[in-house]
């Protein structure tokens, strides 16, 4: 397991700042350093956010950092290392619980969920490769190598914690790298938790004649092609975290809850800093993504594939901007395997931290059955 400095692929978010100074002027030149000025981040910043958010944790955790070795990233081979947050070391009979971030998010996002979580099983939350205080490389530019560049990562990961089984909880951009892990490596997988995931449907063809979409939906949708997703936060530069916590006024009232308005100021520094260093995994979002945000590769034309002993449960927002898939639909794709597909009405696509209690029922009670039907597997 890794410590803090500058990896051997020159991540600027995974050190001192004086390191990262370095990195930036090397891989930037001096526009590195003028940028480091209009956008205020450091790795010092993120990491005390993310201190302070998971201070309001019950359940005993520690973080640290997986070296998962060298992996061919963008065309170059360097070793890479993933941010790891563990809670709780009891229940050994029972499968794991691994946690993946949606887009922009990171493992504090989880923090509303943990507690209730990791009381009965060993809960391992991770950075993506790519955002937060993982490494941060250039992913190819190709959607499916991209994908396997995400998904190497993760198995890369699962062997240097010595997991041989897991029950994968994904939520939005999360539950697509879990699906397509789960499709690769079908033997490690217990069980397939999706919330609100994603890259599942796919558009219609004929999306813009169909559907009477606002004028200013049309040219955002243009205009985004040629941009990062995070590129406005940069933009406004020094505004960031203000401008975050008025964006993400839901998720920052959410987090209240957890510690009062001093967790709602660290939410917001933490969304900040985990998404204001140059693009990394948002990269390869956006090399996966099409017109809309729907995926160039969705999970609906895969599904088929998915091994049957893997238990699929969906858990959508109610008030999501996703498209849903159905039971019925999921049902006719994978006719021999488990699936349950939850609505949570008054939940938007923030569905863990907008309806927490009801959301970790139902992924407990998934666990459970992940756990049954592991013991029912074995003896046979």
């Amino acid at each position: 397991m890794g410590h803090n400095g500058v990896s051997d692929t020159g991540d600027i978010i995974t050190g001192t700042n004086g390191e990262q100074d370095v990195a930036l002027r090397d891989n930037w030149g001096h526009l590195g350093l003028l940028y480091k000025w209009w956008c205020p981040t450091s790795e010092d910043q993120l990491r005390d956010a993310e201190t302070k958010i998971l201070s309001y944790l019950k359940t005993p955790s520690e973080t640290y950092h997986v070296d998962i070795g060298p992996i061919m990233v963008g065309g170059e081979t360097s070793n890479h290392r993933i941010w790891t947050l563990s809670a709780k070391e009891s229940f050994p009979e029972r499968i794991p619980l691994v946690l993946l971030h949606g887009l922009g998010a990171a493992v504090g996002l989880w923090a509303l969920n943990l507690d209730q979580l990791a009381k009965d099983r060993h809960v391992h939350a991770i950075d993506l490769m790519g955002f937060g205080r993982s490494s941060r490389p250039q992913f190819s530019q190709d959607a499916v190598l991209a994908e396997e560049e995400l998904v190497t990562s993760l198995e890369e990961w699962r062997k240097e914690m010595k997991l041989e089984k897991i029950i994968l909880l994904g939520h939005s951009m999360g539950a697509f790298i879990a699906t397509c892990y789960a499709l690769k490596y079908p033997e490690r997988v217990a069980s397939l938790i999706l919330a609100d995931p994603w890259g599942v449907t796919e558009p219609p063809a004929d999306i813009y004649a169909r559907f009477a979409l606002p004028y200013l939906v049309k040219v955002i949708d243009y205009i985004m092609t040629y941009f990062y997703p995070f590129f406005g936060l940069r933009m406004i530069g020094r505004l960031g975290p203000k401008i975050t916590g008025i964006v993400k006024w839901r998720l920052v009232k959410n987090f209240k809850s957890l510690g009062g308005q001093e967790a709602a100021y660290a939410i917001q520094e933490y969304i900040y800093h985990a998404n204001a260093a140059p693009p990394s995994g948002e990269a390869a979002f956006y090399w996966m993504k099409g017109s809309l945000a729907f995926a160039k590769n969705p999970l609906i034309r895969r599904f088929a594939f998915l091994h049957p002993d893997i238990a699929l449960c969906l858990i959508y927002g109610g008030r999501s901007w996703l498209r849903q898939c159905s039971k019925e639909v999921l049902t006719q794709i994978c006719p021999d395997s488990d699936i349950e597909v939850e609505i949570i009405p008054h939940a938007t696509h923030q569905v863990p931290t907008d309806a927490i209690d009801e959301f970790n029922q139902i992924v407990l009670r998934a666990c459970t059955n992940a756990d049954n039907k592991s013991i029912i597997i074995d003896k046979n």
